[in-house]
């Protein structure tokens, strides 16, 4: 198993950001936190640029893109956010050429954050 550690936030309790096993990359739920470990949270649309740079940030240490993604879990605290979500989600993927996904409504996430993803990435080179 080999750990991947990307340059920013640190991870806010004792994890990974990712771990590689093989050909997958399992990425740990990232929230909005910037390069200082701040909630980023002026906007919605701030707060999912944030979490979707840190993915990118994370793939990019993988040597991947987020065409190597596979499986995509979104965990949002209001169900009323999911169309401001797919709308940046959808520009993740500009060829449309999307991962398996599931968007989950929870109670709370970590510091106050309003949205988290997770996700599986698969390296075709091993």
């Amino acid at each position: 198993m080999e750990m991947i550690r990307p340059e920013g936030p640190k991870p806010v309790g004792p994890y990974s950001p990712a771990v590689r096993i093989g050909p997958w990359v399992f990425i740990s739920g990232q929230i909005a936190l910037d390069e200082n470990g701040n909630l980023v949270r002026t906007t919605l649309e701030a707060e999912i640029n944030q979490v979707l740079k840190n993915l990118r940030a994370i793939l990019n240490a993988a040597s991947l893109s987020p065409s190597n993604l596979v499986k995509v879990t979104i965990f949002l605290t209001d169900m009323a956010f999911f169309p401001i979500v797919n709308a940046a989600y959808e520009k993740l993927f500009p060829n449309g050429q999307y991962p398996a996904r599931e968007t989950v409504a929870v109670a709370a996430l970590p510091r106050g954050a309003r949205i988290e993803i997770s996700a599986i990435a698969y390296d075709p080179r091993g």
